[in-house]
């Protein structure tokens, strides 16, 4: 059981090994494949007049074409400088991440080189590794986990929901209509997602993975989706600064310590002395792990460094979650 508070800040590398895409692998697919699948999905709304269509599926070429044409590589940054693409965009976005979950890739699932990397399967080990009995699946609840994610994907709750119900199927009846009670850890989405999943209603019926063919869908998803100047609400920052300020051990996962990620919410000055920090920087040179690590040290309200516990370290986030969770 993780009985010491612990935040999982999740970038778009933490969900990589789960078959989702990285800023620049998702550029790369919404300029291959959005405008066909755009065309296939009007294709299948009989309710929208043929004059629509059209309407829509030369604008959304006119975005990917503007897209294409420029060197950014996050469509979440070129969204935040091109609003009047927003609309398109979002759905592209939405359409990509619903693909993705169609082929998602979890436990046996996984494939090479990812296999592992499954540091979901860890942490999920790590919240049991004290149970014993049928019944200790009571205590799943008093695991001291709480993550914010910058990810648009539902791969951590649907992963957290699917394994809470089948590692302890035995006693689904006890829980089946309460999965809340026992999975009540929170889970703050900064970019907001591609619709949300329910632990009520997983058992029942999700949507996780399944075709999707209206129109409509696609678009309502599409509404949960924010960019970069949608996101400094002073009530996100609240809920954000009360979750850091109870939580003292933090992982940072997959992340890339983009600074309108760290400054955009004020992430940097939440934390503390009193903190402890790990990240993961695969890849990244020494000169940037320097750079991260002092950004994340943190400043005092006298603009003096607080010096908190940092380790930024050269391995994924399997690896860091192994030597140090």
């Amino acid at each position: 059981m993780i009985d010491i508070p612990t935040i999982f800040i999740l970038g778009a590398g933490a969900s990589k090994p789960y078959g989702y895409p990285v800023g620049t692998e998702l550029r790369a697919e919404i300029i291959r494949d959005f405008s066909r699948l755009f065309e296939y999905i009007l294709g299948n709304s009989s309710s929208m007049q043929p004059s629509e269509k059209e309407r829509h599926l030369r604008q959304a070429n006119y975005f990917v074409e503007k897209f294409a044409a420029s060197p950014i590589d996050s469509i979440d940054r070129y969204l935040s400088i091109n609003p009047d693409f927003e609309y398109y965009g979002k759905i592209a976005i939405t359409i990509c991440i619903l693909m993705r979950e169609k082929n998602y890739n979890f436990r046996d699932q996984m494939i090479q080189p990812y296999y592992n990397e499954d540091w979901f399967r860890l942490l999920f080990n790590r919240m049991v590794t004290t149970f014993k009995g049928p019944q200790d699946y009571e205590k799943f609840r008093d695991n001291k986990i709480a993550f914010i994610t910058f990810n648009y994907d539902r791969s951590l709750e649907y992963f957290l929901y699917n394994g809470f119900y089948n590692s302890f199927y035995q006693n689904r009846n006890n829980f089946e209509h309460t999965m809340d009670e026992f999975i009540p850890f929170p889970i703050v989405h900064i970019y907001g997602q591609v619709n949300k999943l329910s632990p009520i209603e997983w058992s029942q019926s999700n949507d996780y993975g399944q075709d999707f063919l209206s129109y409509k869908m696609i678009e309502d998803f599409s509404k949960g989706i924010t960019v970069v100047g949608e996101r400094t609400k002073e009530d996100l920052k609240e809920t954000l600064s009360k979750l850091i300020a109870d939580f003292k051990r933090i992982f940072f996962l997959g992340f890339s310590y983009a600074e309108e990620n760290m400054e955009g919410i004020g992430l940097i000055d939440m934390f503390d002395k009193t903190h402890r920090i790990y990240g993961s920087a695969i890849e990244m040179t020494d000169t940037e792990i320097a750079y991260v690590m002092s950004r994340l040290s943190g400043k005092s309200k006298d603009g003096k460094s607080i010096k908190t516990r940092t380790s930024v370290l050269n391995k994924n986030s399997y690896n860091l979650l192994r030597e140090y969770l």
